[in-house]
C-alpha cells in the first residue's frame, strides 16, 4: 500500500464580530496562503471549504485546543489529515532536484482560451534554447529538447472557471485549444 505525506499548514482567526477566516499552506508543494472560501466552528466540530480546490475538511478539535484530527476531501478522495497547533511552522524540506534560475532554456508565461469550457487557462511554456508535482519533470523534458506547457487548473493562477464545474468532458475539451495554442 502506497502512503503519501504531505505537510499541510492552517492559520485561522477569529475577527472581533466574532467571524472566522482561515489561510492553508500546503508546504511540500510550496502553496502558501490558499484562501478557505468557510470556516464554520460547533463546538468542537471544525469545518473548512476551499472553492479554488474543490476540498472540504471536516475535524474534530481536541478539548485542549492543540489539534485538529479529521479528513480532507478533494475531487472524490477522502484522506485522513491531522492539524497540530504549533508555535512555528518549519519551511518544507529543500529540494535538491527542483531546477533554479537561469534555466537553459526558454521559459514563457502563455495563456489561452477554451470557449467550449467557458475558461481561460494560465501556463507556463519552456522550451529549449534555439529551438524556440510539473517543474521538475518539465525542466527535465525541457533539457531533452522537448517544449513543454505547464497549465494551471481552473481558477488558479491566472486560469479561470471553476474546477469542481469541469467535467470529464469538459477537461479533455480543455485540451484541444492548448494543442491549437
Amino acid at each position: 500500500m502506497s502512503r503519501w505525506l504531505l505537510s499541510r499548514g492552517a492559520e485561522g482567526r477569529q475577527a472581533a464580530d466574532g467571524s472566522l477566516s482561515a489561510k492553508l499552506d500546503s508546504l511540500d508543494q510550496g502553496a502558501k496562503d490558499l484562501p478557505v472560501s468557510m470556516v464554520r466552528q460547533s463546538g468542537l466540530k471544525v469545518a473548512l471549504e476551499l472553492r479554488m480546490l474543490d476540498a472540504a475538511y471536516d475535524g474534530t478539535l481536541k478539548a485542549d485546543g492543540s489539534e485538529v484530527t479529521g479528513e480532507w476531501k478533494q475531487r472524490g478522495a477522502a484522506l485522513p489529515l491531522t492539524f497540530r497547533r504549533v508555535d512555528k511552522v518549519e519551511a518544507a524540506a529543500p529540494r535538491p532536484q527542483e531546477p533554479k534560475k537561469p534555466y537553459s532554456y526558454d521559459e514563457d508565461e502563455v495563456v489561452y482560451e477554451n470557449k467550449a469550457g467557458a475558461a481561460k487557462l494560465a501556463g507556463t511554456l519552456t522550451q529549449a534554447l534555439g529551438r524556440g508535482p510539473f517543474l521538475v519533470l518539465a525542466d527535465h523534458l525541457t533539457r531533452k529538447g522537448i517544449a513543454v506547457l505547464r497549465v494551471d487548473d481552473r481558477g488558479v493562477g491566472g486560469s479561470t472557471g471553476e474546477l469542481k464545474n469541469a467535467t470529464t468532458e469538459i477537461s479533455l475539451a480543455t485540451c484541444w485549444p492548448a494543442w491549437s495554442f
